[in-house]
């Protein structure tokens, strides 16, 4: 769905702030609580990505901010990255030919291990067709110390449980997050309910 060019289109002109609805602190709140968690581990002025960045709406408010040494934003739709390239050329300041944008599978990411300090994961793991996965190559990449900070769906928005079949969507309740967390290598997992939105933050 998210490799829909109509859907690309829309994310910004109104569909990603409909998440409000549910719980979802918005755009800049949500900013300013990863600036907060990287304050708080250490991890300003840092090497930070935004994976599965949708139309780089996070991405461009880390950049403009000055408190990222780089900023990459990756995802695996190419419809995503084009909007993501159009809307960084149509704010000033922010040219796309000196940014980092990547088509990446966020289960196997194309960089090094222990490279990033910082990842933002916003509104998306509940799109991936194995969670684990993407949360293990997350924390490969980032360094000793780095955190993950991210949203997602919470189970209790629907109010009873997919299919383990379904194709679509995959929510999770604050345990079952904290334990994927857990499994895949995190430190100190927080998973925090927030209405109907879960709020993520570890450490690796």
């Amino acid at each position: 769905m998210f490799r829909s060019s109509l859907v690309s289109f829309l994310y910004e002109r109104g569909w990603r702030d409909a998440f409000q609805t549910y719980g979802f602190p918005g755009p800049e709140a949500e900013f300013q609580m990863l600036v907060d968690f990287c304050e708080e581990n250490g991890q300003l002025n840092s090497i930070a990505a935004d994976i599965s960045c949708g139309s780089g709406f996070m991405a461009r408010r880390m950049q403009k901010s000055g408190k990222f040494s780089r900023v990459i934003a990756s995802d695996f739709s190419e419809s995503m990255l084009d909007e993501t390239v159009t809307r960084f050329r149509k704010e000033s300041k922010l040219n796309p030919e000196d940014r980092d944008i990547v088509r990446a599978d966020v289960a196997k990411l194309p960089f090094k291990s222990s490279s990033v300090n910082v990842i933002h994961n916003g509104a998306a793991i509940h799109t991936y067709p194995r969670a684990q996965d993407g949360l293990r190559e997350m924390h490969r990449v980032l360094a000793d110390g780095g955190v993950l900070f991210g949203t997602t769906m919470d189970k209790r928005l629907l109010g009873f449980s997919l299919p383990s079949s379904n194709p679509g969507f995959r929510f999770f309740s604050n345990q079952e997050l904290f334990y994927l967390l857990k499994s895949a290598g995190f430190r100190d997992p927080v998973v925090e309910n927030l209405n109907k939105c879960l709020v993520f933050k570890a450490i690796k």
